[in-house]
């Protein structure tokens, strides 16, 4: 028996889309995409913080102009949660 167990990471659906597409871009499986982003930086973020700045910067191309509410919501969540899980 293998000594490895599946594990299971809460996110949106929005932000596993955008975890998915790096990975592909990548050519690497999801969970190698993860562990790869974590552990190439010797100051690791979480998971959370990683998929929130990934949902920010796709935002960010998007011109303000065409924002709309639930846009401009997604951003403010974003950027307040990244905001708290930095202790900023």
């Amino acid at each position: 028996m293998s000594d490895k167990k599946p594990k299971t990471i809460r996110m949106t659906d929005e932000c596993f889309n955008i975890v998915s597409r790096k990975a592909k871009e990548r050519n690497l499986p999801l969970g190698d995409f993860i562990l790869e982003s974590v552990s190439a930086e010797q100051n690791v973020v979480s998971p959370e913080i990683m998929c929130r700045m990934l949902t920010i910067r796709e935002l960010a191309v998007i011109p303000m102009e065409q924002w709309n509410d639930e846009i401009k919501k997604l951003y403010n969540d974003c950027a307040e949660g990244l905001c708290a899980l930095l202790k900023w």
